[in-house]
């Protein structure tokens, strides 16, 4: 607690000298350039794009079903968060932070409630995956975390309280100064978690027991210019959560926890001209996680750290760019699932190409990656997009994916299986976007079909009757269907209103039998849904907005037992007013207003209806 105050007095000391300048913002020009790689671009793929500036969502699990983009599978509120999109487990969808990838290389996947929005200032998801530029673990989709520079002085306070015992702090201060930017920023989130658990068709009436936690981030970003056509921009992210892991409905008890610890640096160099563009990342990241269940004198402690560097150049040639680029990456982890530390090295090289004659772009790519005796399958991409008339583009892709198996899969002690191959398979899409201006109204449409098959799919199961669980890649899963979006926005007089309606379609099934665990052929993957439906609903008038979102899961296949079908749905509401060159925000939601009793995943039931109430000022220097 004295490091959170010592922190809260720096930076309002900070403030204070910001403050006592003259208000002379300098904007860099070479900052708003639209100079990026043709890496960040892909053509033919259906790509979402968030600015977290003032969003209502904590984490990257809050904005994923409030879109309605993935099926997120939490034990409660402020729990592990894992997500499945188009019909992939959580290992398919790769998450980056400033380019970077931060999956843990011993379970393959990243706990989505530790992504707090507000640490970024963009987010992005790009469906269908990309591993010809992004590597490994990129099937389902990708995810970008991204740390935009300040463009002006500000500070910004924000505090909200909730059911629960939920407490949640943001400071933030930016500050630019000729050729230098400094971006500090702290979150701090509590909670009890002590909701109720009423359930009568089990005859369980009582309230959530060792659900508590306490997690602080720190993010400090610092970017100088040495030229006009260069950038240097450091990035430092901290993370401690405690977490309290609560019992199963099959338990009466837990004493179990969870600690998270994490510490990421990356320096990034970006130089550019009128026909070229470079960009170099380096980054060194170290994390502990420690799970403890002292009943059963359990205890898993698991340290890794990676050193990684990744290069890549591009350079146009009339209608044409080429991009050439490569990455190393040093793994080291420890945990005591391994008789010894074990390290692995990785390599790959990648390139891609891009073009465009009159309405029609075409991009292609091709990876080739390695990690020690691994070596992934040869990863060529293409995709198409057509400007059709009116506002209608059309686009296809075609790309093959693939991942490599994680450190615990190869040589976890027992179960570890050193002779796995890579999951790999093609991932086929179309689709069609459409955006149309009417008289004070917008029109905008979407609609993507795809189909992909994996092959050698990772699954843990007993091998000739062995006691305990293997990896083996056991299973060949076929994943297609469909996923849309329909938006209208109209304004009249000082009201605005918005209404969109998705719907997505995800048939992901098993294309071989097998016996442990036992799955059928045909049978649909677990937590998977098949159906989800969403409508949000918004309206604003002078400085008030109000929203409503509800979604629709359909039942979806557990371990042990099926998951029945439910609606959730949110409300929200936010008033927003300037002193000068000050604003204040003032907001409360309702979570699950229907007081839905759901489960996301089985045996662990969720939060009923909750309420948070905060407020936020900004205050431009």
């Amino acid at each position: 607690m004295i490091g959170r105050y010592t922190l809260v007095l720096v930076l309002l000391v900070v403030a204070r000298l910001a403050f006592s300048q003259t208000d002379t913002a300098y904007v860099l020009d070479q900052v708003n350039v639209s100079a990026t790689s043709i890496k960040e671009n892909a053509i033919g793929a259906k790509t979402y794009k968030w600015s977290a500036d003032g969003t209502s969502s904590y984490t990257v699990s809050d904005l994923l079903t409030k879109e309605g983009l993935a099926y997120i599978k939490q034990y409660g509120p402020g729990t592990l968060a894992t997500s499945a999109m188009r019909g992939g487990n959580a290992n398919h969808t790769l998450v980056m932070w400033n380019g970077l990838p931060i999956q843990s290389p011993t379970l393959g996947l990243l706990d989505m409630s530790l992504l707090a929005i507000d640490n970024s200032d963009e987010v992005t998801l790009q469906e269908g995956g990309n591993s010809s530029m992004w590597g490994s673990g990129a099937i389902a989709g990708v995810i970008g975390l991204n740390t935009l520079q300040p463009k002006r002085n500000k500070i910004e306070i924000q505090s909200s309280i909730g059911a629960f015992h939920t407490y949640k702090n943001k400071i933030g201060v930016q500050l630019t100064k000729r050729k230098w930017t400094f971006d500090t920023r702290w979150l701090s989130h509590m909670a009890k978690n002590d909701y109720a658990i009423d359930i009568p068709s089990l005859g369980i009436d009582t309230k959530q027991i060792n659900a508590s936690q306490c997690m602080t981030h720190v993010m400090q970003s610092v970017s100088f210019v040495p030229k006009a056509n260069q950038l240097l921009t450091m990035h430092y992210w901290y993370l401690d959560a405690h977490r309290q892991l609560p019992p199963t409905l099959t338990q009466t008890s837990s004493t179990a926890d969870q600690i998270d610890l994490s510490h990421r640096l990356s320096v990034h160099y970006k130089a550019y001209g009128n026909s070229w563009i470079v960009n170099g990342r380096i980054a060194y990241f170290y994390e502990k996680n420690d799970f403890r269940a002292d009943t059963f004198s359990k205890y898993a402690l698991n340290r890794f750290n990676i050193k990684m560097a990744d290069l890549t150049v591009d350079k146009t040639i009339g209608r044409h760019t080429f991009m050439l680029g490569g990455s190393w990456s040093d793994t080291e982890a420890t945990t005591d699932g391994y008789k010894v530390p074990k390290v692995q090295h990785r390599y790959a090289t990648y390139a891609s190409h891009t073009f465009g004659i009159g309405k029609l772009a075409v991009q292609s790519g091709l990876r080739w990656e390695s990690a020690d005796a691994l070596h992934s399958p040869l990863v060529p991409s293409i995709g198409i997009e057509y400007a059709m008339v009116n506002g209608i583009k059309a686009r296809a892709r075609l790309n093959r994916n693939f991942r490599f198996p994680t450190l615990n899969d190869l040589y976890w002690n027992p179960g570890g299986n050193i002779s796995l191959l890579p999951e790999s398979g093609w991932n086929k899409e179309a689709g069609i976007d459409g955006n149309h201006t009417l008289k004070n109204a917008l029109f905008k449409y979407d609609i993507t079909i795809y189909t992909r098959i994996i092959k050698n799919w990772i699954q843990w199961g007993r091998v000739n009757n062995d006691f305990y669980f293997s990896a083996i890649n056991i299973a060949e899963v076929w994943s297609r269907g469909l996923s849309s979006n329909v938006s209208y926005t109209q304004s009249f007089n000082k009201i605005t209103a918005h209404c969109k309606v998705s719907y997505a379609l995800n048939n992901a099934t098993h294309l071989k039998a097998a016996t442990s665990p036992v799955i059928k052929k045909g049978e649909q993957l677990w937590y998977v849904p098949q159906h989800t439906w969403g409508l949000d609903v918004g309206i604003a008038y002078g400085k008030c907005t109000f929203n409503i979102d509800h979604h629709f899961f359909s039942e979806t296949n557990g371990i042990n037992e099926n998951l029945a079908a439910y609606n959730l749905g949110n409300l929200s509401i936010n008033y927003w007013f300037k002193i000068a060159k000050s604003k204040m925000v003032f907001f409360a939601s309702i979570n699950n207003y229907q007081n839905k009793n759901y489960f996301s995943v089985e045996r662990r039931p969720s939060a009923g209806r909750y309420m948070e109430i905060g407020a936020r000022y900004t205050f431009n220097l």
